[in-house]
């Protein structure tokens, strides 16, 4: 069975309540949650899909070529699925046992956390935390202080889930992009967390199955960058609406008669193709190790980032030579290639995009090592 199936009738009806309410709307979870869409990394012992990541990244596209909000908080809720690989079966099974859970997640070192009894005590403020309010618990990122090391090594970092009731939300997310993910602050004071629940990446994995093996970072990049290539997709599927109907007053020629329209409505549909076949082909690669429990070579991780980039960045320039193409029509709320335009923007500005990747895929073709400790995890 399509595992869209139920979710797509739901996804164009939900997008202008999803947009004045700065959240999901509720039908909407409620279809994902249905398709198990926000377990898609959750390993199956705990009733997850555990999808192949071929799979997973077909559905982020499709997702965000129609709702990039839903796309976005499905892919949010990748993390800390993934993350589950280093904790034991009872910890797993207490955070994603049920049907209905649901988490968010940060990355961002804001924390602080100070060892108290067989846990830490976690305080901090998280910004970006996409699908907060959805959420059950919290997979946050801290500090551990004070450091253990006195040798000027890097401080030791640990990510922590914590339930939503020992998290306050601040309503901070008034943005124009992804305006429908929620992507409030969260503050954590004084909250107690077991050992259990908190993860280190140079852990012992707990799953042996292919998609733990595979590296996470890398994984988050290329999902990122398919549903990049989802607004893309949705924005040429917009412009060719706009192409077919649009009637000029001003010009001899209507917009589907321009060569200019034509030659760079068959650039974009190439560009767009090559740039998935090149994402699929690098997550393959790695998939390929994963399935034979052999370590996924540093090459190939590059390669993964890199093809991360290449799409995020085609994607791009897709959605704006489509707003661009269309003219006027692209300002008003009602044509998609308004909200693709800042769906885009915003989508490119995650961290998992940013140039440090792509710098420690330079290092690699050159024989270095990479310098995030998180590009071998």
């Amino acid at each position: 069975m399509d595992i869209l199936e139920t979710v797509r009738p739901v996804l164009s009806e939900a997008r202008a309540e999803t947009e004045r309410t700065r959240r999901l709307a509720p039908q909407l979870v409620a279809a994902l949650d249905a398709a198990n869409l926000f377990r898609l990394a959750v390993p199956r012992a705990e009733d997850g899909l555990e999808a192949e990541p071929q799979t997973a990244l077909c559905v982020l596209e499709e997702l965000a070529s129609v709702d990039a909000a839903s796309a976005w908080i499905v892919w949010n809720h990748m993390l800390p699925a993934l993350m589950s690989r280093f904790l034991d079966a009872e910890v797993r099974r207490t955070l994603f046992g049920g049907p209905l859970h649901k988490t968010a997640n940060s990355t961002r070192p804001t924390g602080r956390a100070v060892r108290e009894r067989d846990g830490f005590r976690i305080n901090g403020r998280w910004s970006l935390v996409s699908g907060c309010e959805l959420a059950d618990h919290i997979l946050l990122r801290a500090t551990i202080v004070p450091p253990t090391a006195a040798d000027g090594s890097p401080p030791e970092m640990i990510m922590a889930y914590l339930p939503r009731a020992d998290c306050r939300i601040v309503d901070t997310w008034h943005a124009g992009g992804l305006r429908g993910t929620g992507s409030h602050d969260v503050v954590v004071e004084d909250a107690w967390v077991p050992r259990s629940q908190c993860v280190w990446f140079d852990q012992p994995l707990q799953l042996s199955a292919a998609l733990y093996r595979m590296p996470f970072a890398a994984l988050l990049s290329a999902g990122c960058g398919s549903l990049c290539l989802g607004i893309a997709a949705g924005a040429l599927r917009a412009l060719l609406d706009v192409v077919q109907t649009k009637q000029l007053t001003d010009v001899p020629l209507a917009l589907r008669e321009q060569p200019r329209v034509l030659s760079e409505l068959a650039r974009m549909q190439a560009a767009l193709a090559a740039a998935r076949l090149l994402l699929h082909d690098a997550v393959h690669a790695a998939w390929r190790s994963c399935e034979r429990q052999e370590p996924v070579s540093m090459s190939a991780r590059a390669n993964m980032f890199a093809a991360a980039q290449h799409a995020a960045k085609a994607a791009l320039q897709i959605v704006r030579s489509s707003y661009e193409l269309a003219g006027a029509s692209a300002l008003y709320e009602s044509c998609p290639l308004e909200r693709a335009h800042r769906d885009i923007h915003a989508a490119t500005q995650h961290v998992i995009l940013s140039e440090l990747w792509l710098e420690d895929a330079g290092r690699i073709a050159l024989g270095a090592a990479p310098r995030s400790p998180l590009f071998v995890v």
